[in-house]
């Protein structure tokens, strides 16, 4: 960060601030509304004015075209200024629990002074909402400007912290935690894990649930974080599966390292898992249809395993432009297994 010369202020004062994920295309920040001394800067019914600034060179410039607004406040006003000359449009969206993104209405955009200055307030922000605004060039200037790509479901991945399949990273076999003297570690990567699924969730609807491995976030160690219908979070140290059924069926899946493709793979409706709580106790559950299919998939990850090596001599990738099933369950039989 310090080569963006990363500045907030808060009411014009500077704040201080944690640096959460640093990637090459991806980076969070949390904010702290205090001053250097722990001395809150507003309180209940208070108001505040949040600014920050950075510099990018121009080799970068073009990847950075999001910016996701997340407070639990009554009023929330976002302001963002571009020069005539860059020619960018802009839009924004909420999403709300697992519902599909809508656009965010009443966004302004004015021409002063040789900008173009985007607008948009509202006096209803729901606590549990996220707001995301993009930008990019408009046709004509997307038409000649290198950067002006529109967002591959890939490249939105890569932008969110998700190792790549052409990172041989992916290849490598996790190793074991040793509980309870890795604890601390493993509650790290427990909260590093969540904290991706949540990126993910603000720029993809996962009809079919989430699940990922820790080496999908660059962390070569043997866990992954289901996230369950429910909403609930199931995270499994040191899994294995011990026992599978011989029924087996085929559906597409896909994978956050390769986004942009799926592929139809053979997997047991049902699957019992071995793993590790936190505590270093060993569980034992058993995960049916499309929760052991996401189970096994994950699994996979631990042993260097893409669902490709999986697939059929007989199957072929299918681009998203042909697959018909984003945002959908899986389909099973009711009753039975």
């Amino acid at each position: 960060m310090a080569e963006l010369g990363f500045a907030p202020t808060c009411n014009s004062r500077s704040i201080t601030w944690d640096l959460i994920y640093d990637g090459a295309a991806y980076k969070e920040i949390r904010l702290h509304l205090a001053d250097e001394v722990g001395g809150p800067l507003i309180g209940p019914g208070g108001e505040a004015d949040l600014e920050f600034g950075y510099e990018i060179s121009s080799e970068i410039w073009g990847k950075w075209l999001q910016r996701v607004v997340r407070s639990p406040t009554l009023v929330m006003a976002v302001t963002i200024s571009f020069s005539v000359g860059l020619r960018m449009v802009m839009s924004g969206y909420q999403l709300t629990g697992t519902a599909a993104a809508l656009p965010v209405s009443a966004l302004e955009c004015v021409r002063h002074r040789g900008s173009d200055i985007y607008t948009w307030s509202t006096l209803r922000a729901d606590q549990d909402s996220v707001f995301r605004f993009e930008w990019r060039p408009d046709k004509a200037v997307a038409d000649s400007d290198e950067y002006a790509v529109p967002l591959t479901a890939r490249r939105t991945m890569l932008a969110a912290g998700i190792v790549q399949s052409d990172n041989m990273l992916l290849r490598e076999r996790s190793t074991i935690f040793d509980l309870p003297t890795e604890l601390e570690r493993c509650r790290e990567v427990l909260c590093l894990t969540s904290r991706a699924l949540d990126r993910l969730a603000r720029v993809h609807r996962f009809g079919k649930g989430q699940g990922i491995a820790a080496v999908q976030i660059g962390i070569t160690r043997a866990a992954v974080l289901i996230r369950l219908d429910s909403g609930r979070d199931l995270f499994l140290v040191n899994p294995r599966i011990v026992e599978a059924s011989v029924e087996t069926d085929v559906q597409f899946e896909g994978c956050l390292s390769f986004f942009d493709v799926r592929g139809r793979v053979a997997r047991p409706r049902s699957v019992k898992v071995e793993y590790q709580d936190l505590a270093g106790n060993r569980e034992i559950r058993v995960f049916h249809d499309g929760a052991a299919r996401m189970v096994a998939h994950e699994v996979d990850h631990l042993d260097g395993i893409l669902y490709t090596d999986r697939m059929s001599e007989r199957e072929r990738l299918v681009p998203l432009s042909e697959y018909g099933g984003i945002g959908k369950d899986w389909s099973y039989p009711q009753g039975h297994r």
